[in-house]
């Protein structure tokens, strides 16, 4: 888990797995939303998480609307 919060935050990615092999993180999407669960004495894997879809979704939406700007919201930010 702490090679993948590493990996992510120096790469980006958190599948860049500093020579240890690791299940892969998948990219969070609304076609597919998968959060990465971490558990212990078990395999981590991928589940599916669809009762936050809407909600990330709209983060990113005002993450790309913003494009550095402060403001705060989608509307405010010209989208």
């Amino acid at each position: 888990m702490v090679r993948m919060w590493i990996s992510f935050i120096n790469f980006g990615d958190p599948n860049q797995h500093l020579g240890v092999d690791a299940e892969t993180w998948p990219v969070y999407t609304l076609e597919q939303p998968q959060n990465f669960v971490f558990e212990q004495n078990v395999t981590s894997h991928p589940e599916d998480d669809l009762w936050r879809a809407e909600a990330i979704n709209y983060v990113n939406e005002l993450t790309n609307a913003r494009q550095g700007r402060n403001c705060s919201g989608i509307v405010a930010c010209g989208s």
